[in-house]
């Protein structure tokens, strides 16, 4: 909306390149779920059993065999990758569930991203930076965007259900096969032997009053 009731009309630039809007392009559309933080508690005992299912379009991942048992603040380390075009499907839509033996899953929260509002957006396309061995610190270097944190809501309700940690890249095919997708998965546990060695005491309490002395 501009106003033109004082004269000239001003230059505006428009804000999408049109050409752009009508010529689908092929992307591929990474997101990556590093974790979340203060999740609903929908089990007993003040915690839920939380798993993640990603939908864009007609594709969807569903990470139920990977539940989080008893945590309400679980560590996912999932990236989930699209072959799609823009514009096209542009609902990326995150959800968290609780996983439940008997019967069916509670949703925790959902949240939303428009992938048409961000990659025609030229102040996001701006924000991606250069990772050097991308964010493990292997492989060459990529363009990242930054890590968001968004809020998980039911249903619409605008009371937070918690949050989680995340990034989308939306990437150009030729730079998609030019970088894998980056490992941000927990790292396998490992057997360590502790070992503790005591040298000497000092200022012990006399426990033996007889003798003054402590065995």
């Amino acid at each position: 909306v501009v106003d033109h009731s004082q004269g000239a009309q001003p230059a505006i630039a428009f804000p999408i390149n049109i050409k752009e809007l009508i010529r689908p392009k092929a992307v591929t559309v990474r997101l990556y779920v590093i974790k979340a933080t203060g999740l609903a508690a929908l089990d007993g005992g003040n915690s839920s059993d939380p798993y993640l299912c990603v939908r864009l379009g007609d594709t969807e991942f569903s990470c139920r065999d990977e539940v989080v048992k008893g945590t309400l603040k679980p560590y996912f380390g999932r990236c989930f990758q699209f072959e799609t075009q823009l514009p096209g499907p542009t609902q990326l839509q995150l959800a968290v569930y609780d996983w439940d033996l008997v019967g069916k899953d509670d949703l925790i929260g959902t949240t939303t991203i428009d992938l048409e509002d961000r990659y025609f957006s030229p102040e996001w396309r701006a924000l991606p930076q250069r990772v050097s061995g991308g964010v493990g610190g292997t492989g060459p270097p990529q363009q990242c965007w930054p890590i968001e944190t968004r809020t998980l809501r039911d249903h619409g309700s605008f009371k937070s259900r918690g949050k989680v940690q995340c990034w989308v890249d939306v990437l150009h095919k030729a730079e998609a096969r030019a970088h894998a997708p980056i490992d941000i998965a927990m790292a396998p546990p490992e057997d360590f032997e502790l070992r503790v060695i005591l040298y000497r005491t000092r200022k012990v309490p006399i426990m033996d009053a007889r003798s003054g002395t402590n065995d």
